[in-house]
């Protein structure tokens, strides 16, 4: 993301322990800084920092974010912020990581426990047995 916009701006205020939502006062979840530093003129940088603060989702595409910045707002994030912030916070408590006995980087080579073949699937194929090549 290269744009920080907003799908929709709330009637209310920010406030720095919840938002305003339809839904009712929605606390604020987690907090985005972002820092930018622009080139000037004469070799001086500028600095600018923004925060954000983000609800929980609250839909399939719904999630509210404020800021004290800018007089202070509240506004309906966009899908392409949504998936984003998802992204980060959804592994944290929904994942349920790799199957018992699982390694990384290896693929299971028979059916998964609980799963149970198709009727009409053929049988696994023999593995070919190879022997080494004779010694000249």
């Amino acid at each position: 993301m290269t744009r920080l916009q907003a799908r929709a701006f709330t009637a209310g205020v920010f406030t720095p322990d919840h938002a305003e939502t339809p839904a009712g006062p929605q606390p604020w979840k987690y907090q985005l800084e972002v820092s930018a530093i622009y080139p000037g003129g004469g070799g001086a940088a500028q600095n600018s920092t923004l925060t954000l603060w983000f609800t929980e989702r609250l839909g399939g595409t719904v999630m509210y974010a404020g800021t004290a910045d800018f007089g202070g707002v509240v506004f309906e994030v966009t899908q392409p912020m949504l998936d984003a912030i998802f992204a980060l916070t959804y592994s944290e408590k929904q994942d349920p990581g790799p199957l018992p006995g699982d390694r990384p980087g290896q693929t299971p080579a028979g059916p998964q426990a609980g799963t149970v073949p198709a009727k009409d699937a053929a049988p696994p194929a023999e593995t070919p047995k190879t022997e080494p090549p004779p010694k000249p």
